[in-house]
């Protein structure tokens, strides 16, 4: 017996057992021997762990086969993780729905997979199954990663300083009309109606990028038409949810601290003059304040709560060896918050920017648009967007919560929206000049 492996051993004493019990003991002894398996399987990764020169990531043991940790992380990902970190360290792992997953926890952590090349940790297989049925095939997750370069490549140069300079008093004048419906006071409670200007803000670019996308070449050869339309839809989409969350986040941080609101409402006046004339793409970067807010909004209610690549070949990350097959994770929400890192980390606190923080040390622990070759082409024109945006709001409406509610964290969604929101508002006397 002792030659034979464990799985040997349990499968011979099941068919034995098997031929002298009645159906609903077969039942039961099932349960029992998948169970005992689960826990058996437990006791030789432990002992694998340490096995000769390769040490693996802790793990966080389940008794629950197959879907693992699945209910208590899609109940509160962020308190799970934020637990896993103070119990086990930076490099955890664990497993939902029979998949196993290794999260780098922390800015040294995550510098693995910020520093990684694809061929080592792998993007397209995670999120192609994603992708491709919404973009279509040939664009994005779909093709080979030096393809998709191209085509990112291609989308930013759409995204420059020329078009922003043309994008800001389009922005400003859609958002104007699109308000016009509010009237002068009331409350709203429906995300898309409160802040969906994300439509506002794409529909006006999108034309010049159709046009840049033909005129250009890949692989020798003009886009063809399908090609075309699925990264426009692939560029539409990236911005559709995470610009309208953080714009409705970034609302309620505002409507809950009203002297910073007014703070930022008076920086408009100073900047742009006290008649508040049309926004210029210039003055953006002299909104220091608004700024500042966007930045903390995005560190405290980051769109994205984890970033997923697939171990294609053994990954080192300190003492640790992380084998393929993982899916290896990165969560910008956790990194945001990690009391190592971070002073008065739940604080909605703008003037942080201001002052020295740890956090100013570490490359990766403030990463919303993520980091190094992964980092998002849309970063520059997510600020350009929200801030004149959010510019026009302040100078329209004057925001308020309603009997001081706060909406909570949506976790069910994989961009993490309000739940529930609702906000007042009300129109200011001074309007701004048309």
């Amino acid at each position: 017996i002792r030659d034979m492996t464990i799985l040997e051993v349990s499968g011979q004493l099941l068919e034995n057992t098997v031929q002298k019990m009645s159906l609903s003991s077969v039942l039961l002894c099932a349960s029992v021997f998948t169970l005992t398996l689960g826990y058996l399987s437990k006791l030789l990764f432990r002992q694998q762990q340490h096995a000769g020169d390769t040490k693996y990531p802790p793990r966080i043991p389940s008794s629950i086969p197959f879907l693992g940790h699945a209910v208590a992380f899609g109940r509160s990902p962020i308190e799970f993780l934020e637990q896993a970190y103070e119990k086990y360290g930076p490099v955890v792992s664990f497993t939902m729905v029979g998949k196993t997953f290794t999260y780098l926890l922390g800015s040294d952590a995550a510098a693995l997979m910020f520093n990684s090349k694809n061929e080592d940790l792998n993007a397209e297989d995670v999120y192609a199954r994603l992708t491709t049925p919404v973009f279509g095939k040939g664009v994005a997750y779909d093709v080979p990663n030096p393809l998709f370069l191209e085509q990112k490549k291609m989308l930013k140069t759409g995204l420059n300083i020329a078009q922003f300079k043309r994008h800001v008093e389009i922005i400003e004048e859609e958002t104007k009309d699109y308000f016009k419906r509010w009237g002068d006071r009331g409350e709203r409670s429906k995300e898309t109606d409160l802040f969906s200007v994300w439509t506002l803000i794409l529909t006006a670019p999108i034309h010049c990028r159709a046009s840049i996308a033909e005129t250009l070449m890949q692989d020798g050869r003009p886009l063809n038409d399908d090609e075309i339309a699925g990264m426009l839809i692939g560029l539409l989409l990236a911005g559709q949810h995470t610009s309208s969350t953080t714009s409705a986040w970034m609302g309620f941080f505002l409507a809950r601290d009203r002297a910073l609101q007014e703070r930022c409402y008076s920086e408009q006046k100073r900047v742009c003059g006290e008649d508040l004339p049309p926004l210029h793409y210039d003055q953006l970067k002299d909104l220091s304040l608004l700024d500042r807010c966007l930045k903390e909004t995005l560190r405290l209610r980051p769109p994205i709560m984890t970033m997923m690549r697939m171990a294609k070949t053994p990954q080192k990350v300190g003492e640790y060896t992380i084998p393929p097959g993982h899916q290896v994770c990165v969560s910008p929400t956790v990194n945001h918050r990690l009391r190592d890192t971070w002073a008065e980390r739940m604080d909605f606190n703008p003037e942080r920017y201001l002052l020295d923080n740890p956090a100013a040390g570490e490359k990766f622990a403030y990463i919303p648009f993520g980091a190094g070759r992964h980092r998002c082409i849309g970063e520059n024109f997510a600020y350009v967007q929200i801030k004149t945006i959010w510019s026009t709001l302040l100078r329209l409406y004057d925001f308020e919560l309603v009997e001081g509610h706060f909406p909570a964290v949506n976790y069910t969604t994989m961009i993490h929206t309000p739940h529930n929101p609702i906000i007042r508002y009300t129109r200011r006397k001074t309007q701004p000049q048309q």
